[in-house]
């Protein structure tokens, strides 16, 4: 067996793992981005209530409201200063701390590097086929 033979072998299994875990990735990641819709940068003025901490922000030609949890408290600073959190442009009085969720975003980035992987692998994997 030639070296070209085997990189032809190791191209065919990388794409297979490539095109096999990334692309379904990817695309479940595109399309729960899609789903979620853009968000959309507000001030958000954090306020103490009794035993709560609330969230107020204008959006929509509205005001809303919720609880923060601690996470979101203690991730900060734990000032009471305006801080700038992100509202979904569907449906206004959801709250978010982050431009993107992180979770869909790592997949995004891991389904996409898999594809591009598994890509270049297909390429490899036809290079018996061009030198033989």
């Amino acid at each position: 067996m030639s070296v070209v033979d085997t990189l032809g072998m190791v191209g065919e299994i990388l794409s297979w793992i490539g095109l096999g875990i990334g692309l379904p990735l990817w695309i479940v990641a595109l399309l729960v981005r899609a789903g979620d819709g853009r968000w959309l940068p507000v001030d958000v003025v954090v306020v103490p209530e009794g035993d709560r901490i609330l969230a107020r922000w204008f959006a929509a030609g509205e005001t809303h409201e919720r609880p923060l949890t601690a996470r979101e408290f203690h991730g900060a600073d734990r000032s009471m200063e305006p801080r700038t959190g992100f509202v979904s442009e569907k449906r206004p009085s959801r709250l978010r701390f982050e431009a993107r969720r992180p979770v869909v975003h790592e997949c995004f980035v891991i389904g996409f590097t898999l594809t591009i992987i598994g890509v270049l692998s297909l390429l490899l994997s036809f290079l018996p086929m061009i030198v033989g």
